[in-house]
């Protein structure tokens, strides 16, 4: 809470403002150095001196601060402290001039940081501090310029802050570009790599004071929904998502040992610690969201900070001469792991950003470089189409709107029946079950087929927008017909190397085979199993109240057990550019719903 927000309390008796409590007395600042907390900004100042030798007085006059410099200055330290904590002690490098330029430093690292609003204190205090700094007084980092340290006569206390300012910037240097990008500030130039500082960072992945700029260039709505933590609890306490991800890296540590990982859309950094902790060499991390920050702040808490390189910006951004500073020297990486499912599968349109880091940067085959070597996680994917009664769900969802509080708006029907819903039906709600196109048995009471089936090691962006044979087999009698349609995925994780693949009859063996095979993981988002954040995804077609009665329905629309369906199921893109459009051809008509 910021200090002018403290509540004012009164005396019951006074006749004033005489008895208003000292606001001054509530404050609670904390160190620039340490974690420890101040009741007032001269205390805190003599800690920092004489605990610290930080004195802020004394630095704000060598460095010729003005309140927004020493805005900046504050909100700099603050971050240095954020990522490497309190045991490092002493200030960073001050002495780039770019610092003080950069606007994205004005925003407060610490929330509600009480030292930001007790900063017109210091020129009350700064008298009697030259004053004491004049008489030899309480030696300090800020007596004098960084440029001068070798001018100090007390040749000791040189020495001792020599050693710890060596020890800080060790430190500093492995994780200065790590330190970059959560201010969003860049001391050099993106093509500057004389100095190796942050020279991986290309223009499209970080730039200084331009985070605005950034989101507006890419997708500000989608990726500043996933800087909030909702989303992130989701996922994370989605255990048939999570446990899976997790079974996989620690079931094949051997895959992951020594080996690179680039992890894209890392969110809160969960795939990438996964990797870390079973051993890999390296793990690249990106995601283009706010998140990232914490992300890294997380790995360094859990001593991850060493092996995890975190990025924020598109993967599409990132070159093969920044991994390979990242790296050490490798162009490509071994893995790549990402979470890129939504809704219906396809929904956000985050495939086509791991299909082109697949391209990019996985590791090609040395005698044949059109194939891979690296393993994608997952491998593979397929989407399964069933239909669905269920006239409970059609009365909440659609004839609710015939009769709110008395007033008629079915008018708004055929608006909620154009989308999809995101619901997990009952397992009793699905009457029928897909063939699949290149299945050759008809589908049993046991199992479905998938409607659509990717191999992502060879899956194009092209590819995500198809048209699939749908055929379909009812399993009981529906006098009344069918309300619509359920839509759901499943995923394989195969340790096997994509050259080590046999040649299957279809894609849809290949995913059965590779899903047996030793150290396979699989999940599935259908309704016949543990619910997941994805649900299912349904395409109604009846309008509410318009769900015809057994004895009105023509004989030729009633269906029986073993009826089959036939039609064409086509997904494409949707203008939004990551909406989903689901269209479904059948009994000569063809519908169409949104996912967005």
């Amino acid at each position: 809470m910021r200090p002018e927000e403290h509540d004012l309390a009164l005396h019951e008796d006074s006749e004033g403002w005489d008895d208003v409590e000292d606001d001054s007395e509530e404050l609670s600042i904390q160190c620039l150095v340490c974690s420890d907390q101040f009741p007032n900004l001269p205390v805190l100042l003599e800690h920092q001196k004489s605990k610290h030798a930080f004195d802020l007085l004394q630095i704000r006059k060598n460095f010729d601060l003005d309140f927004y410099g020493l805005i900046r200055f504050i909100n700099y330290v603050r971050s240095y402290q954020l990522v490497f904590g309190s045991a490092t002690g002493g200030p960073p490098d001050i002495s780039d001039d770019k610092l003080w330029a950069d606007e994205g430093l004005l925003q407060p690292v610490v929330q509600d940081d009480a030292l930001l609003f007790c900063l017109d204190e210091l020129d009350d205090l700064e008298l009697t501090s030259t004053e004491a700094n004049n008489a030899g007084e309480g030696e300090s980092i800020g007596k004098a310029p960084v440029t001068s340290l070798g001018e100090r006569t007390d040749a000791t206390r040189v020495k001792e802050l020599e050693t710890e300012l060596a020890n800080i910037t060790a430190q500093f240097e492995r994780y200065r570009a790590q330190v970059a990008e959560t201010l969003d500030a860049r001391w050099n130039a993106p093509d500057d790599t004389s100095s190796g500082e942050a020279a991986f960072i290309s223009p499209g992945l970080l730039q200084s004071g331009r985070e605005a700029a950034i989101d507006a260039q890419y997708d500000h709505g989608y990726f500043d929904s996933y800087g909030t933590l909702g989303i992130h609890h989701a996922m994370l306490s989605d255990t048939v998502r999570t446990d899976a991800y997790r079974d996989f890296i620690y079931d094949n540590k051997a895959l992951f040992k020594d080996k690179i990982v680039m992890d894209v859309g890392c969110g809160t950094g969960i795939l990438s610690m996964f990797a870390a902790r079973a051993g890999a060499k390296k793990v690249i991390a990106i995601d283009n969201s706010t998140i990232i920050d914490r992300a890294r702040q997380i790995a360094y808490e859990n001593g991850l900070a060493d092996t995890i390189s975190f990025h924020r910006g598109k993967v599409e951004d990132l070159q093969a001469d920044q991994v390979s500073q990242i790296t050490g020297g490798r162009r490509d990486v071994d893995i790549i792991v990402s979470e890129w499912m939504g809704y219906c599968l396809l929904f956000e349109a985050m495939l086509p950003s791991v299909l082109n880091a697949r391209d990019r940067f996985l590791k090609r085959s040395t005698a044949s470089p059109e194939k891979f070597e690296g393993v994608m996680a997952p491998s593979h994917c397929d989407i399964y189409l069933a239909p669905l009664s269920d006239e409970e769900f059609v009365t909440e969802n659609l004839d609710f709107w015939r009769d709110v509080y008395g007033f008629d708006y079915s008018s708004l029907m055929e608006k909620a029946n154009e989308d999809v819903f995101v619901s997990l039906p009952k397992a009793e709600a699905i009457v029928g079950r897909a063939q699949g196109p290149t299945s050759k048995s008809a589908p049993s009471n046991s199992s479905h087929h998938a409607v659509k089936t990717f191999n992502l090691y060879d899956t194009t962006v092209d590819d995500l927008s198809f048209t699939s044979a749908l055929r379909v087999t009812i399993d009981r009698d529906l006098p009344t017909g069918f309300d619509g349609w359920c839509m759901w995925f499943n995923i394989l994780f195969s340790p096997t190397l994509p050259c080590e693949i046999s040649s299957y009859e279809s894609l849809e063996d290949e995913y059965a085979s590779l899903a047996k095979l030793k150290g396979a993981v699989t999940f599935s988002t259908s309704p016949f199993g543990k619910s997941t954040h994805w649900q299912a995804g349904l395409c109604i077609v009846h309008r509410g109240g318009d769900r015809e009665k057994e004895d009105t329905m023509p004989e030729s629309k009633k269906l029986k057990a073993l009826d089959v369906i036939e039609g064409t199921l086509e997904v494409k893109k949707g203008r939004d550019g990551r909406d989903l459009e689901i269209f479904i051809d059948y009994e000569g008509a063809k519908r169409g719903w949104f996912v967005r």
